[in-house]
């Protein structure tokens, strides 16, 4: 949590200029908060953002998905997919390096849940986050197959986190 506000994601008014094809149409899931959050308010807003994502890309028939992350994101982002979450929230789980390269394959697609009520505000309780902890997972668990690959970087591994 901070006592000042962080920066907010750009509006669609200043993005559609500097990315042709910037659909500004687009409404986020959810956003976080500008006085941040604590640990388990993370990875509740990322199961939540997770679970919208890929019940949009099941409706669109999307087969992959790539995300961008931070690496505080990508090991909350690790452990809401695998729905594994350490007793120590410091335990090294996942391998966050800058520009390294995780994936993960999905386990069942087929009846899963996901939430009825959308997000209505960076203000406001993250709504009906789901069940995704004791290796459950979002959108029917998920499986680790590459943590962190740099090998592709000339340079190797870089600030991990």
């Amino acid at each position: 949590m901070a006592r000042f506000d962080h920066p907010s994601p750009a509006t669609s008014s200043v993005l559609k200029p500097l990315f042709s094809h910037y659909d500004d149409t687009y409404t986020p899931f959810i956003k976080p908060s500008v006085n941040g959050e604590t640990i388990d308010e993370l990875h509740e807003r990322t199961a939540y953002a997770l679970s919208r994502i890929i019940q949009q890309a099941d409706q669109e028939g999307v087969k992959a998905i790539v995300l961008c992350t931070h690496a505080a994101t990508l090991i909350a982002i690790g452990r809401v997919l695998t729905g594994r979450m350490p007793e120590d929230i410091e335990e090294q789980d996942f391998r966050p390096f800058t520009c390294g390269l995780s994936t993960f394959v999905r386990k069942k697609s087929e009846n899963v849940k996901f939430p009825e009520k959308m997000w209505e505000g960076p203000e406001t309780p993250t709504p009906e986050v789901p069940l995704w902890r004791d290796g459950s997972g979002v959108g029917g668990g998920w499986d680790m197959t590459v943590s962190g690959d740099c090998s592709f970087l000339s340079g190797g591994e870089e600030r991990g986190w």
